[in-house]
């Protein structure tokens, strides 16, 4: 047994050397667990806080009836285990989340950890849904696309938004006291009183709502993202800017890549099947890929306040940004810049877009690295 450890440290730290050379990583962060021999090592993937602003035309339309109406299949990264379809499809998410929250009816128990940051009166509130595990990758997004939050020139706010370790997990197995010493040194993270599941991402959303609705009020807009998503972020502020000045939309809208007539998907093999008792409609409401998408600050509010209404649904892109997003009357934007896929992981291919999808901790250093690279031609 020693040994097939002692494989996987030796191995571990060969792959973490190489991205020290790689990708100049300038100094290492320790994060350990005193009450067990635990421990992780970050890497500081440098503080270059200038992302290059790419110079092109934004294209999108305003209008929900000229987007693609072709039928496309529903896109959800993947998960771990989750329990199997409920039948309590009437339930509204605050119900739901009252019951989820360890039987608690008190706001106060539906957090376990609270940033430190605030975001009062800020341009931009930067929100990654992260997975409890993920402490390599989340360094990576405050190494990179993150650190435009660092730059004092920028009104921005940083946070990623956890569930909670299932009841279940052995002591030995535990990983919350590193949550808890990465919460205390970077004073980022939101650790919510559910269980850190996949079938519990409409939750970590709502999370995102209801902090952003309640502690950002006087902020402009809200990013939403997944932990393996490369932002190109000051191209993301110019865009949002620019839809904030067209009339129709003003001060309430959504936008991201949209998805319009995709299908619940009926096939009980399915990661992503849905049940007719669940969604009984034989269509979803036009939604946007949830591996990136952006909102003013006021359309956040309403869609919280829309989640209390709603019937509770799983999937969390067409909760909060369909079903949600149309009880709300919300706008909703269709961009093409947010790419739900992966691209190369090359500077040059995020430099004319918002977002790629499906990178490593490494991979989002390059990026980095290249897209800040100015001298690089393209």
């Amino acid at each position: 047994m020693w040994k097939t450890t002692t494989v996987v440290v030796v191995l571990a730290v060969i792959t973490l050397l190489t991205n020290i050379i790689m990708y100049n990583v300038s100094n290492l962060i320790i994060i350990s667990s005193s009450e067990r021999s635990q421990m992780i090592l970050i890497a500081d993937f440098g503080d270059n806080n200038k992302n290059n602003v790419a110079q092109t035309t934004h294209k999108y339309s305003t209008d929900q009836d000229s987007v693609d109406s072709a039928k496309v299949p529903v896109f959800h990264r993947a998960g771990s285990d989750y329990p199997s379809p409920s039948n309590d499809s009437n339930l509204a998410s605050a119900d739901l989340i009252q019951i989820l929250v360890n039987g608690s009816s008190s706001q106060d128990d539906q957090y376990v950890i609270t940033p430190e940051q605030r975001c009062l009166d800020v341009e931009l509130v930067m929100c990654v849904m992260s997975s409890r595990d993920n402490f390599v990758q989340r360094q990576a997004i405050r190494q990179t696309w993150g650190s435009y939050a660092k730059d004092k020139g920028n009104s921005a706010r940083l946070f990623f938004f956890l569930g909670s370790e299932d009841p279940s997990t052995e002591p030995f197995e535990s990983t919350q006291s590193l949550v808890e010493n990465e919460a205390k040194i970077f004073g980022d993270v939101l650790q919510a009183n559910f269980v850190d599941n996949y079938r519990n991402l409409t939750l970590k959303s709502i999370s995102i709502l209801q902090w952003v609705s309640q502690r950002c009020r006087g902020s402009r807009f809200l990013l939403k993202s997944d932990d393996d998503v490369y932002v190109n972020v000051p191209f993301l502020v110019t865009t949002l800017k620019d839809m904030q000045k067209l009339e129709e939309l003003k001060s309430i809208f959504l936008t991201g890549f949209v998805y319009s007539s995709a299908s619940p998907i009926r096939d009980g093999t399915s990661k992503w099947y849905t049940p007719y008792d669940l969604y009984k409609e034989s269509e979803y409401p036009m939604y946007v890929s949830g591996t990136a998408y952006a909102m003013t600050v006021d359309a956040a509010m309403q869609l919280f306040k829309a989640s209390n209404e709603v019937p509770f649904f799983w999937l969390e892109d067409v909760f909060i940004t369909g079903l949600c997003a149309k009880k709300a009357g919300v706008r909703i934007v269709n961009s093409r810049l947010f790419v739900y896929y992966r691209l190369e992981p090359k500077g040059c291919s995020i430099k004319s877009v918002i977002s790629g999808h499906k990178y490593t901790s490494s991979e989002l250093a390059k990026i980095h690295n290249e897209l800040n690279d100015y001298s690089a031609i393209c």
